[in-house]
């Protein structure tokens, strides 16, 4: 597949298979998280992370798309910062969630956390298609391809470290990736910047 020349396409890619690991791993285990570090039965926390979850979803995804959009006609350097800057948060943020002492405390941080999580989601679509405008569709498909694929490692580390340590602490591999990928980003939207330069000034010279 040609997309994988593209050093812009890997880093994108690279950056947003790190927070589906973290991802999937929050969500395979979060039901199971309450109910052996706070003892709630799935009576007690499935409403409750039946609306954190998609609302922090939602308000993440949208939001994020928003002002990424508003972002990138005044200052492109602005949004990379603001992707990067958001997605290195949600680390600290699930982290407190993840180590809170009772779960209202944990749910206070699980909201923002997964809003912050939730932001890299929409503007990383767009990333895809710019880094090989030639051909969006398979890039976009590559580019999920991969993600899906990797992504199950997270889950699979959780319930391994967990059979060393526990689960509360099993599940920081989360918040861990979460810093890595917001640093994965700021990279890579850096590159994809040079990219998309480098094509303008082809065109220009043609």
């Amino acid at each position: 597949l040609t997309c994988f020349e593209s050093k812009a396409f890997r880093d994108v890619t690279l950056a947003a298979t790190l927070t589906d690991i973290a991802g999937w791993s929050m969500i395979a285990f979060q039901a199971a998280f309450y109910e052996r570090t706070f003892a709630l039965s799935p009576q007690q926390y499935d409403p409750l992370l039946a609306f954190v979850i998609p609302m922090a979803g939602v308000t993440g995804g949208l939001g994020g798309g928003w002002i990424c959009d508003k972002l990138q006609l005044r200052s492109p350097q602005g949004q990379r910062w603001f992707i990067s800057a958001m997605t290195v948060l949600a680390g600290p943020l699930l982290a407190a969630s993840l180590l809170a002492e009772d779960y209202k405390t944990s749910l206070m941080f699980l909201f923002p956390g997964m809003v912050a999580a939730e932001i890299f989601r929409s503007p990383t679509a767009v990333m895809t298609r710019d880094a090989k405008p030639d051909s969006p569709s398979v890039a976009a498909a590559a580019h999920l391809a991969v993600r899906n694929l990797v992504a199950g490692c997270g889950p699979l580390s959780v319930a391994f470290l967990a059979k060393e340590f526990d689960l509360q602490h099993a599940m920081l591999l989360a918040p861990v990736c979460y810093v890595l990928a917001g640093f994965a980003y700021f990279n890579a939207i850096g590159v994809l910047t040079e990219e998309r330069a480098e094509r303008t000034r082809a065109k220009m010279t043609s």
